[in-house]
């Protein structure tokens, strides 16, 4: 388990001073999952980088350091009513703001997303996750504009198409598709065959390579 402590800090935006997690130190023991989920990222690491400050509403990894963010982004409809979604976590609502507030940075919105996505998976918020992974998956996309043959980008594209159930759209962009890294490919044919079982679940990379 992460290693969380509280801490006072002030929201750079507004001034106040809040308490909030703070993440002190990371158990690097585990087994990722193929979304790319570290094992340390659990309920309490995923929280200390998903602050919220409860008087402006700002949402940062540390709400505490210099940003470019002004106050009048978070006036937004979409910020301010979290697109209409509904959110039982303090921490989705912050990484779903994180997300809305790096629009213009695809890898930084990407990461926000997949992240509120994990959050809704331990809140048991099935529908809100995979909505969250289409959005995810949008964000990767336009990554793979710039980068179209990096092949890690490929299995976190695999990885997402299944777990949103497009399952024939997987089959029909990567069957035969060779990755020049020999486990990718491995793990690439692993979700191939997930994808003709219709299988949306959820394995991490042990389910892959047993150890």
């Amino acid at each position: 388990m992460s290693e969380i402590k509280s801490a006072h800090l002030t929201c750079a935006l507004c001034g106040a001073t809040s308490e909030q997690k703070v993440l002190v130190s990371e158990n690097l023991i585990g087994n990722p999952y193929l979304d790319g989920r570290e094992s340390i990222m659990d309920v309490g690491g995923l929280a200390a980088s998903a602050q919220l400050c409860p008087c402006c509403g700002y949402a940062a990894q540390d709400i505490s350091q210099p940003t470019t963010v002004s106050r009048a982004c978070l006036q937004d409809e979409a910020y301010r009513t979290f697109s209409g979604l509904v959110f039982s976590s303090a921490v989705s609502k912050s990484y779903y703001r994180q997300y809305l507030l790096n629009l213009a940075d695809p890898e930084a919105a990407y990461q926000a997303i997949i992240r509120t996505a994990w959050s809704c998976d331990d809140a048991g918020e099935t529908e809100n996750a995979q909505l969250c992974r289409k959005l995810a998956l949008e964000q990767l996309e336009k990554q793979m504009e710039q980068a179209p043959d990096e092949e890690f980008l490929i299995l976190l594209r695999a990885e997402l198409l299944r777990r949103t159930g497009s399952f024939e759209q997987l089959v029909q962009d990567y069957c035969g598709t060779l990755l020049s890294n020999e486990f990718y490919q491995v793990i690439l044919e692993f979700q191939l065959q997930k994808a003709a079982e219709r299988d949306d679940g959820c394995y991490q990379l042990r389910a892959v390579a047993p150890m």
